[in-house]
């Protein structure tokens, strides 16, 4: 029973000799809520990642089935150079008592070389859990009206007594052309009596 091990993103893979124990675990964070009175609050369980530990062995000497070629210490030292090429990158493992299992990542590995011209490794795998996240755009705030102009009362509304500007006098206001115009003949006219009256008495005429 072999594990095989293979690169997502390169393809690269590699298989070892033989599978000697196997370890399953998964870590839940329990999150507990004691009340001191009253019913008792249930225990949220949040779940943890899937673990997954390999203790696998490469020999010096291929075996009839081996696929990987080389022989004597080389064949070790080309699978420790694998494994680290393999941090930080999402791994497939496929094992025939736990089938194909996808978003793997190595957490750790290690190497034990014996007097037997073979050496163990020790791997220790993580699953990557991947968390979907949503957005949503709030449109802007319509502006906000100007609530004490008239124009935003409703149709019909009695506003009351309006203050007025009168506009007799004032020259090219509407309704006030006549007044204006009788007001500037009077003013003409006081203007040519006294003028005359100047001239009336200074010629003597009216004492």
């Amino acid at each position: 029973m072999s594990l095989k091990i293979t690169i997502d993103d390169t393809q690269e893979s590699w298989v070892f000799d033989n599978t000697m124990q196997i370890g399953r675990g998964m870590t839940n964070i329990v999150t507990a809520h004691p009340v001191e009175r009253g019913a008792d609050v249930a225990d949220h369980v949040q779940r943890g990642q899937l673990r997954r530990s390999y203790s696998v062995m490469m020999s010096d000497t291929p075996m009839q089935d081996a696929q990987v070629t080389g022989s004597g210490p080389e064949r070790s030292n080309r699978c420790a150079v694998f494994l680290e090429r393999c941090a930080g990158r999402t791994l497939t493992i496929t094992h025939p008592l736990d089938g194909t299992m996808t978003n793997m990542l190595l957490g750790s590995f290690s190497g034990d070389r014996g007097g037997v011209l073979m050496e163990s490794f020790a791997l220790e795998f993580t699953r990557l859990e991947y968390a979907e996240v949503t957005s949503v755009r709030v449109p802007p705030s319509a502006p906000i009206r100007n609530t004490t102009a008239a124009s935003s009362l409703p149709d019909g509304q009695d506003l009351g007594a309006q203050a007025t500007t009168t506009t007799a006098g004032v020259a090219g206001a509407s309704g006030g052309g006549a007044t204006s115009a009788s007001a500037s003949a009077e003013n003409a006219d006081a203007r040519d009596r006294s003028y005359l009256l100047q001239l009336l008495q200074g010629g003597g005429i009216l004492q």
